[in-house]
């Protein structure tokens, strides 16, 4: 049987270090702590679990300090895991019986885990409700981060970067493999408090500079940094490291996502929509890049262009908060009401967000308000075509046919003789009621009634017959 081990950093992590340790204890045959400088009770709590503990000088290199807990290492495998950090019993096993798996007993691997970052900030780039694992109690959501955190011990790998830091590519370089199990580390960090979360960053920041300075070449130092400058309002030196990381790798969906996003915040909505469609053209799956390009295509009053982006957004990922909430809000302002309500019912299936079903209720009673004061308009006045009109409107946009056609049929009755435009037009809304409900014939009949009333517009009544009889023979 493989054995397991922990490897992780700390520095005055009492106030979580617990819980993070208390996941993995039952699981792992070693946990390897280096401490780099702790002023709280971190390595006393540390110890209670049997870790063994390292005092190590921090240098401003988070590479440096992984790499440092390696060398302590004896295990098999090694799952690297941080104190704000914790996993589910289920997935720990999983993470067992993998190891012990006999296809990996000769090979060098890593295994990418999904990193949730759980958060109430719905408006992150790829932020997902919270489903079951009671690890997200509390919490609505999470955005994952993909990150090798699991692999084989190997004096070859080492962690590069000083900050992101990351193992995969030594593994890759020295002949090995990585693989997506698709278990996830749940980790509370934003949910910290904004000036521990402001230090962060600002320590990132230096450290991202600093990176670039050792590996000028590499992509992934300038992207981090472009995200930390746009997340800090500093747009135009976003937009000068996107640029740089498209420069030495033009195929990397994100990195166009966030030079979109850079130029959105300036204002500068045509570059920001052609770097939304270059992401989406090279990952079609590029959720921020749909939903922001979908967003700005409704903002210019081009929401019959945005409703496909959206509805691609919530077929690739039916748990999607964001696309459900743009795709509801595209199809309320193009006034289709019936597959708004349905949206945020579907939404609130898929999410269990409680505003979904909020903005549902809140919806259809306005829309069962808006039919009730509606029919009582039209049941007072039958002949006043324009009450006719707003009352069979909202039913057939609520897919109400049947009521509709019979609001419709009443209306041409007391009209009857009625020449006037207006008169003509209930035939033609009441053959488009047919036509949902399946009555091609007797829809194409009504037209006819239409041209006898109206022999100006037989043209374009003719041609709405063809289009109707084709539409019979393909259904």
């Amino acid at each position: 049987m493989s054995t397991l081990g922990v490897c992780m950093i700390t520095k005055d992590e009492a106030d979580c270090i617990t819980r993070c340790l208390e996941s993995v204890r039952p699981f792992v045959d070693e946990i390897v702590v280096i401490d780099t400088g702790s002023r709280d009770r971190t390595p006393q709590i540390a110890k209670s679990f049997h870790a063994k503990v390292h005092k190590y000088k921090w240098r401003d290199d988070f590479a440096a300090a992984r790499n440092e807990s390696l060398r302590y290492a004896t295990t098999d495998w090694i799952l690297i895991i941080d104190s704000d950090e914790v996993m589910a019993a289920n997935d720990m096993k999983k993470i067992k019986r993998l190891i012990d798996k006999k296809v990996y007993t000769d090979k060098l691997i890593g295994f990418t885990l999904e990193q949730r970052n759980y958060t109430n900030d719905s408006s992150i780039a790829d932020w997902k409700a919270s489903d079951n694992y009671k690890e997200c109690e509390g919490i609505e959501g999470f955005f994952i981060s993909p990150i090798v955190r699991l692999f084989k011990r190997d004096q070859k790998i080492s962690f590069r970067f000083k900050v992101h830091e990351d193992i995969g590519r030594s593994i890759m370089e020295n002949g090995g493999q990585i693989e997506h199990p698709a278990i996830p580390i749940h980790h509370y960090g934003f949910c910290k408090s904004e000036s521990i979360t402001k230090n962060k960053t600002d320590k990132y920041l230096q450290l991202g500079l600093e990176q670039i300075k050792k590996t000028p070449t590499h992509p992934k130092p300038y992207f981090e940094l472009g995200k930390i400058y746009n997340n800090k309002g500093e747009h135009d030196k976003a937009i000068k490291y996107f640029k740089k990381v498209i420069s030495i790798n033009p195929k990397f969906a994100k990195a166009h996502t966030n030079l979109g996003d850079a130029y959105s915040r300036k204002g500068e909505l045509k570059a920001a929509l052609m770097n939304y469609r270059q992401a989406i053209e090279l990952d079609p799956k590029e959720e921020n890049a749909l939903n922001n390009l979908g967003v700005i295509l409704v903002k210019s009053n081009r929401a019959i262009e945005a409703l496909p982006y959206f509805k691609q957004v919530v077929n690739n990922n039916p748990a999607s908060a964001k696309g459900y909430k743009n795709l509801s809000n595209c199809l309320i302002k193009l006034n289709r009401l019936y597959e708004a309500l349905q949206a945020l019912k579907t939404a609130y299936q898929k999410t269990k967000i409680s505003g979904f079903n909020q903005k549902y209720k809140n919806l259809k009673a306005a829309l069962d308000k808006r039919v009730a004061d509606l029919k009582a308009g039209f049941d007072e006045d039958q002949k006043n075509i324009e009450k006719t009109n707003a009352y069979s409107e909202i039913l057939y946009r609520l897919r109400r046919f049947d009521e509709a056609r019979e609001v419709l049929q009443t209306a041409v009755k007391v009209n009857q003789g009625n020449k006037s435009p207006e008169a003509v037009n209930l035939y033609f809304n009441l053959s488009n009621c047919l036509v949902e409900l399946k009555e091609y014939h007797l829809a194409s009949r009504v037209l006819e009634d239409a041209i006898e009333l109206d022999p100006q517009a037989a043209s374009f009544l003719r041609e709405r017959q063809t289009q109707i009889m084709d539409i019979s023979k393909i259904k």
